[in-house]
């Protein structure tokens, strides 16, 4: 049963609940005990009992008001009765009487005053009336209104809920709820559209992955046949040829280990660091090194910093490895390396001398794949992976990356930071 009809029967139940409690109500045996009308009419006759015009008034409002039956004896034997009066006492009855000053016979209450007038009194329950069924009435019609009101603020909303959700499972990332509200239902609304969002950029992201890996594949690829056929035509180029397929094998090696690499750092469920001692700084003299024997044309300044800490050797040395290889593919001459330490944190800038990127362009970087039209223009090598990785490596290290253009160039920084060792 769905929620909307839950709220209905829960209604219609509470309807029959009060109505049938008002209708049982009066088949109720509620005239076998003497009622709070009965001891309050009989305190007022007694009091009147010797006065014979507030006795007779007492007795009429009595009867008129209440309905109530009297019967008034007094000691001169005189009988006033109205309305169905109680029977007389029996002479058990009556001893009970003298030797109490007061007997109830079922809803019947008996009582003797000081001057020996004996009160008979039975004053039923007043059953509702007209204006008490109307209040019923509105009650009920009340908890109608409250069941439709609550089916159209909680049910259809949740049913909306529930419905998206279905969508998305189904695979239709373009599923929103529609729901705009300022409560939990609203907040929990939200929270699935933003979901199904965030699903819709992860799908986009995964075909666009897909398309550029196929597409950069294809490209060294198609240059490792060519060069093969070249080498089987002409056997005298054999070994410039394999020269080249070497270069061609190597940059499907490093597309293929950054796409990895943006997998592992990138996936629903990342992949634990491999945090040991390091020293920051060697880490940055050995890629110096390693960058000046592949750029000997690049001049390359560089600042270095003392620092120890635990990282990922491997992911560090990567991160310093894509900023020199960016900056020297897509900038200008010469590259300024700056290591420091500031606010518990290893600062990293890597700038260039080149005329920068546009500012448009700038938090697009990030993005896998994505090279600006400078860069494309510039160098035609390069897969757009560099920076984002860069992101990913800092971000699993709790650290940061941004970039910035300066006059002239592009200063990337990197903010890492420092964790004592433990143990």
């Amino acid at each position: 049963m769905s929620l909307f009809w839950r709220i209905w029967t829960v209604a219609l139940v509470q309807m029959v609940v009060v109505m049938t409690g008002l209708f049982a109500l009066r088949s109720l045996p509620i005239g076998v005990w003497p009622s709070a009308r009965s001891e309050l009419l009989s305190q007022w006759l007694g009091q009147v009992a010797d006065d014979e015009a507030s006795l007779r008034a007492a007795l009429e409002w009595g009867a008129t008001e209440w309905a109530a039956g009297i019967r008034v004896t007094r000691a001169d034997g005189v009988e006033l009765v109205r309305g169905e009066a109680p029977a007389p006492l029996r002479d058990d009855e009556r001893a009970q009487l003298v030797a109490t000053g007061r007997f109830a016979r079922g809803a019947e209450l008996f009582s003797v005053t000081r001057s020996g007038t004996l009160v008979a009194v039975r004053a039923p329950l007043a059953w509702p009336g007209r204006q008490a069924f109307f209040l019923v009435g509105l009650s009920v019609l009340g908890l109608f209104v409250m069941a439709v009101v609550l089916s159209r603020t909680v049910a259809r909303p949740i049913d909306s809920m529930a419905k998206a959700v279905a969508q998305l499972a189904a695979g239709d990332y373009a599923a929103r709820t529609g729901i705009e509200r300022k409560d939990e239902l609203g907040e929990m609304a939200q929270r699935i559209d933003r979901l199904a969002a965030h699903l819709a950029r992860a799908r986009t992201t995964e075909r666009e992955l897909l398309a550029n890996v196929s597409h950069e594949l294809r490209t060294p690829l198609a240059r490792v046949r060519v060069a093969l056929e070249i080498g089987e035509t002409a056997p005298s180029e054999a070994q410039s040829v394999l020269a080249e397929v070497g270069e061609d094998l190597a940059e499907l090696e490093r597309l293929i280990d950054d796409v990895f690499m943006l997998a592992r750092l990138g996936g629903p469920v990342e992949l634990p660091l491999r945090l040991e001692p390091c020293q920051l700084n060697e880490l940055v003299q050995a890629c110096t090194s390693r960058f000046r024997e592949r750029w000997p044309a690049v001049s390359l300044e560089v600042t270095n910093a003392e620092v120890a800490t635990l990282a990922d050797a491997g992911l560090v040395r990567r991160t310093i490895d894509n900023l020199l290889e960016n900056a020297a593919r897509h900038g200008a001459s010469p590259i300024r390396l700056e290591c420091a330490v500031a606010d518990g944190a290893w600062v990293l800038r890597v700038s260039d001398s080149g005329p920068g990127i546009p500012e448009s362009e700038l938090e697009r970087l990030f993005t896998p794949f994505f090279r600006g039209e400078r860069a494309r223009s510039a160098s035609p090598g390069g897969l757009g992976l560099g920076l984002s990785l860069t992101r990913r490596i800092a971000q699993a290290h709790g650290g940061s990356v941004t970039v910035e253009n300066q006059r002239p160039g592009l200063c990337v920084t990197v903010r890492l930071p420092l964790a004592r060792e433990h143990g």
